[in-house]
């Protein structure tokens, strides 16, 4: 992973982490502690994590839940998530 990377990388890495880590479709809920193990396992810093989670905020692509203790994959950040080919499909 390089060293700078940007919050939209890392917040289509979350994206990625939701869809093909956990299994995820919209509503798909997984805690922070998850994330943690997850977002080590692929180098991404959590500083870097951090921004990315925001930037997924911000977007409505994730939705805090329970003080930030776990995050909701919304349909629009299942839909980012997905490739371009299969969206046209």
């Amino acid at each position: 992973m390089p060293a700078q990377i940007t919050p939209e990388k890392a917040a289509l890495h979350i994206l990625d982490i939701f869809v093909h880590e956990f299994e995820g479709s919209p509503g798909k809920i997984v805690s922070f502690a998850a994330f943690t193990g997850m977002r080590s396992k692929r180098g991404l810093p959590g500083n870097v994590f951090r921004r990315g989670m925001e930037l997924a905020a911000r977007e409505g692509w994730v939705e805090h839940l329970d003080a930030r203790a776990s995050y909701r994959l919304t349909p629009a950040g299942y839909e980012k998530s997905l490739p371009a080919v299969v969206k046209k499909k």
